[in-house]
Parts: structure tokens; sequence; C-alpha cells
């Protein structure tokens, strides 16, 4: 795929993370089923500068009036919008995408219906997964499944998932996971795309350690 701009990958990322109707977000997109409504509005301002919004199916015409007032002054202080918009939920994430090719991610491999029964063992909760969130890399050690990376968001751009068994956290079976993860969109053509939560730093720097490069910031709004 050729080489997407900051504001490109800003899109590609709001069209997988949500469904929608008429252009209004409706669900989160998970591949497993979409029932998790979505944010009233969902807001990115790239690395460069520029911000891009979509709001909810539940936003009302005021609510959408006055953040479209403060997006369109370049307002990026959350406070504010909280403030102004009455919304006590909210969530704060950084972007990266991966700007290179991977192709070594030692003691991983991608994962099918053979292997159900393996990864419930390391994973119970993902294991209903497999069959949907692909692509779906694992990683090994000693025959044991310790780490997981899979699709949770799907679209031309793939948000990746990633799960490591407590006791081997920290000693590079995510990065490993993670890199098989991104060599299989690669090969599909598709775009590997991270996120994590601003308060996550262990997310965060494996991010960097990954060689994910950041391309926005972005903050998600909802009344409880």
């Amino acid at each position: 795929m050729k080489n997407l701009s900051e504001c490109e990958l800003l899109k590609l990322h709001m069209d997988c993370m949500f469904t929608y109707e008429e252009g209004r977000m409706v669900y989160v997109n998970e591949p497993w089923g979409a029932s998790t409504p979505a944010p009233l509005l969902f807001a990115g301002r790239t690395v460069g500068g520029e911000i891009s919004w979509r709001f909810g199916r539940e936003a009302d015409d005021a609510f959408m009036e006055k953040a479209q007032a403060l997006l369109a002054e370049g307002v990026w202080d959350l406070s504010v919008y909280r403030t102004k918009l009455q919304a006590d939920g909210f969530s704060e994430e950084a972007c990266f995408f991966f700007p290179h090719s991977v192709s070594s991610f030692p003691g991983s491999r991608l994962l099918n219906s053979p292997d159900l029964e393996l990864l419930a063992r390391s994973f119970p909760e993902c294991a209903e997964e497999l069959g949907t969130a692909l692509p779906y890399a694992a990683c090994f050690l000693e025959g044991k499944i310790v780490s997981i990376c899979r699709s949770v968001r799907r679209g031309l751009g793939q948000e990746s998932g990633i799960e490591t068994l407590p006791a081997y956290r920290r000693n590079g079976y995510a990065l490993s996971a993670l890199h098989c993860w991104t060599h299989a969109l690669q090969e599909e053509g598709l775009v590997p795309l991270y996120s994590a939560e601003l308060s996550n730093q262990a997310s965060l720097q494996l991010a960097g350690k990954a060689g994910f490069v950041p391309y926005a910031q972005g903050f998600q709004l909802w009344r409880a």
C-alpha cells in the first residue's frame, strides 16, 4: 500500500474503530460482534496539527453545535470539551503506524482452527475470537502460548489487540507476537495500526520498541 499521510491514517483509524449509519458512529467495531455503543464524539489531531472528528448517533444537535465550534477553532484541551459539553466519560489515546517492513518474529506464528484448544489453555477468554479477529498471532514458549496479538478493529487499517500472560511480561514475547501480526497484515496489503491510552505506559513503550511511529492523538467523549 502506498505511503499514507497522517490525515489518511487517522481516517483509516476512525473508519475501523466504529460502525456507521448515515455518517454517524453507532457501535465500537468489534469483529466478534458490535454491541458497545460508540462515543458521542471522537476527535483526533495529527502530529502535524490537523484535526478530524466524527459524531456518534446519540449526539444531539446542541452537543454537535458546541463541539464543532471548539473543533473549528482548533481547541485541543480536553478539559474544555468536558466542561462545555458536560461529558463525564472520556478517554485519551496515542495512535501509531508502522512505516517499515518486518520479517523477524522469533517464536511466533499465526494461529488457525487446530490451535483452538492450545489457545484456550492460556487465554480462555480470547479463544472464541480465533475465527473472527484475524490475523491472529501468538508467541510460544516451550509449546505454550504466552502472548497473542490479533485484529480487534478491522478495516483497510486494522488495530492490534495484545495480551500477555502476567508471568511472561517484559520479556519480548508481546513484541514478537506484534511483529508477526504486523507482517501478516503487510502481506495482505492492509495497514497495521496501534493505539494505546495515554495512561497505559507499558503499551506506549511497546509501540516504541516495536518501531511504530506516532501519527496522531485522539479522545473520546460520552455521558455516563
